[in-house]
């Protein structure tokens, strides 16, 4: 069967969370429903009309030209992160996507849902989608597993935080793309950005530098400015972790002098904000505050967890500067803040939950926070840097308090920790 009919109802009768036993109810028997639904047997047209009556969809195959046309359209507009494009093409759309049974438009559209709604940040339909298309992935072609691949990372890297999953998926995605994929050359050096993105976070600067720069090479080329500043971006925050301050300043000046021309305040903010930390960490608070606060005013235009990671920049300055005063009105400005965010990022609000005790002090609470919430959470998400900051500051906290062998053991661990990254960077 190649009208992927059977697909369809299998799709909706999930969706109107039905059982087989009840949609088959006086048109066939359950077993000849499964066949239908596994493509192994052909329904004559009279039983396909009451499924999908009883489905409450449409059973004709979709040939219109329009409609295949327009989710061409949409793919590409995804692709390029056409946000306003995508989201007047869907709502033309979206009357007419539940028509295509076509198997070599259905499931690519349903994939596109995916990363879709990650782009319009609706983590919640996203999630839906993501945990519906997993029961499918073993049925999917070579195109359809390439997408996949990569919007399921993209899901783990934007919605779940799973940073080592989300670079396997976009690893495995690098292997299967090829020339049949639409806009190939795009594809891949999105691919490419994406792993960039990802290394990034898992701390993979080798692996960073590596993709940005095949990435960016692209982007300069194709006159993709936002892509470019985003990427110089991304190299700023490789050079500042190699302590090249020069480098990491001038493609972070770079990125800024790009996007002015633009005017995208999210990437506005957070190249200030990523100024203000080299300069925080090259000891220039001064020079540092001033970029915290271009980007905290232009944050407030734009989105509360870049307003957030601004304020982190805030209480770190302060606290160094050994100003608390300015460094609780902070803490006390991020705590609102987070009480208001629908989903925080969670590795900023635990690094602002431990300055807490920096700036009111030590007590039990700090092992608790720690040992039960923080420390978990990084070995679940195999966030391995971080694990060994938190290990690190642990084992100075028991030092402190003469725990030696403890504060001992937490040092070792934190060791295990920073190796496994630079093993795993230079696989």
């Amino acid at each position: 069967m190649t009208t992927g009919i059977g697909e369809k109802i299998k799709y909706y009768r999930i969706q109107a969370n039905m059982t087989q036993e009840e949609l088959a109810t006086d048109i066939v028997s359950v077993s000849y429903l499964s066949k239908i639904e596994h493509g192994t047997a052909e329904a004559n047209r009279q039983v396909i009309n009451k499924l999908c009556d009883k489905l409450n969809i449409t059973p004709f195959r979709m040939k219109d030209n329009i409609v295949i046309d327009l989710c061409k359209r949409w793919y590409k507009e995804i692709l390029f992160e056409e946000t306003d494009k995508a989201l007047a093409t869907f709502d033309i759309l979206h009357h007419d996507i539940e028509k295509i049974i076509d198997a070599d438009l259905h499931w690519i559209s349903e994939l596109h849902r995916l990363q879709y709604n990650i782009l319009l940040e609706d983590y919640e339909e996203a999630t839906k989608i993501f945990d519906f298309l997993k029961q499918y992935v073993d049925r999917f072609r070579h195109v359809e597993k390439y997408y996949w691949y990569k919007f399921s990372g993209c899901f783990y890297y934007m919605v779940d935080s799973s940073y080592m999953k989300a670079y396997g998926q976009f690893k495995r995605a690098e292997q299967l793309i090829d020339q049949e994929i639409a806009h190939y050359q795009q594809e891949l050096h999105d691919l490419y950005y994406y792993i960039a993105k990802v290394s990034t976070s898992l701390y993979f600067t080798y692996h960073t530098m590596i993709y940005i720069e095949k990435a960016l090479t692209y982007f300069r080329n194709t006159y993709q400015l936002k892509r470019c500043a985003c990427s110089q971006v991304i190299k700023g925050i490789a050079y500042k972790r190699m302590n090249e301050v020069k480098q990491a300043e001038h493609s972070l000046e770079l990125a800024m002098s790009i996007i002015d021309e633009n005017n995208d305040a999210a990437v506005i903010a957070m190249g200030n904000r990523h100024l203000g930390e080299l300069y925080q960490k090259s000891g220039q608070p001064t020079k540092a505050l001033d970029y915290f606060h271009y980007s905290y005013q232009v944050a407030q235009e734009n989105g509360k967890e870049e307003q957030l990671r601004t304020i982190l920049g805030f209480i770190k300055v302060y606290i160094e500067k050994r100003d608390l005063e300015q460094a609780k009105s902070w803490y006390e400005k991020a705590e609102n803040l987070i009480q208001k965010m629908k989903r925080p990022p969670m590795l900023v609000v635990f690094e602002i939950k431990t300055y807490y005790y920096l700036i009111y002090g030590y007590d039990r609470t700090f092992e608790e926070l720690l040992e039960k919430e923080i420390l978990p959470f990084l070995e679940q998400k195999e966030l391995y840097k971080e694990y060994a900051q938190y290990m690190n500051m642990l084992g100075d906290y028991y030092y402190e308090n003469r725990k030696y062998k403890i504060a001992s053991q937490l040092y070792q661990n934190a060791f295990r920790a920073i190796t496994s990254i630079q093993i795993k960077d230079n696989l």
